[in-house]
């Protein structure tokens, strides 16, 4: 079931997804060329929606910091109209025709909180003390009962499958065929959406990145009511840094959902 923690976990990478925003503020640049950024991300604005039932917490309101948040950031184009933003394992794709420039992306998350392993002869994907016909031999006679199909032995170990054999594996898997998983029709989908607008003065860059993390349930066991989107801003500055020498961790992976 979609919890707190998974919405925070996705927010985690919002954060880098969202240190982005300071490179998408060059102009001038063509296919080939890249500008290296370095900005400060200002203290994240949390809605409510983003605090269990949601409702800020009363110290909130009260907490400040001067601190900033440091990145570095890659801006290159791969072709004149796609501006790629870099931050040495994420990428977030944008176009330079925009001012202020705009960049965003999606992740979403869907999991299925309820399955359970249970008998299923046939795999017919119905349990057998629910399935009101059961034919693992596939030879159109009801397996349920000895008296409708005399002998059931799908793995051709001279054992009938339905009691005296301990295990059956006719495809050899390693796996008893007799049990499988069922999978409720009820999903949870976690959705993250990073929207950034940044403009671009001379050497200097300003932006703001908003994310929102959002909670869906599809199906008929879904609780009547889910939490509000968490919708976060962030706002950034930075400085474009000439000369920089650039080096690239050959270990970056690309993240997943």
């Amino acid at each position: 079931m979609l919890d707190r923690r998974t919405v925070r976990a996705l927010s985690a990478r919002a954060a880098l997804l969202a240190s982005l925003a300071g490179a998408a503020s060059c102009g001038g640049l063509s296919a080939g060329d890249y500008t290296i950024y370095r900005i400060a991300l200002e203290e994240q604005r949390d809605e409510p929606g983003c605090f269990p039932k949601d409702e800020s917490p009363l110290a909130e309101a009260y907490d400040s910091t001067t601190f900033r948040t440091g990145q570095t950031l890659i801006l290159y184009l791969a072709t004149d109209d796609d501006a790629m933003l870099d931050t040495g394992g994420l990428v977030l794709r944008g176009n330079t025709d925009d001012d202020p420039y705009r960049f965003s992306g999606q992740a979403e998350d869907v999991e299925f909180p309820f399955t359970d392993d249970v008998v299923d002869s046939d795999r017919d994907g119905i349990a057998d003390r629910l399935d009101p016909f059961i034919d693992a031999d596939r030879d159109g006679k009801d397996d349920s009962e000895k008296a409708k199909d005399s002998s059931v032995d799908t793995d051709g170990d001279n054992v009938d499958d339905r009691e005296d054999d301990d295990f059956v594996d006719a495809d050899s898997d390693g796996d008893d065929d007799r049990y499988g998983q069922i999978v409720s029709d009820m999903r949870t989908i976690a959705t993250l959406k990073v929207n950034i607008e940044m403009t671009v003065d001379g050497s200097t860059v300003s932006g703001v990145v908003q994310q929102t993390s959002e909670q869906r349930c599809e199906g008929k066991l879904c609780p009547p009511r889910l939490d509000a989107p968490c919708v976060s801003e962030q706002r950034f500055r930075g400085v474009e840094i000439d000369d920089a020498d650039l080096v690239l961790d050959s270990g970056s992976r690309a993240p997943t959902p």
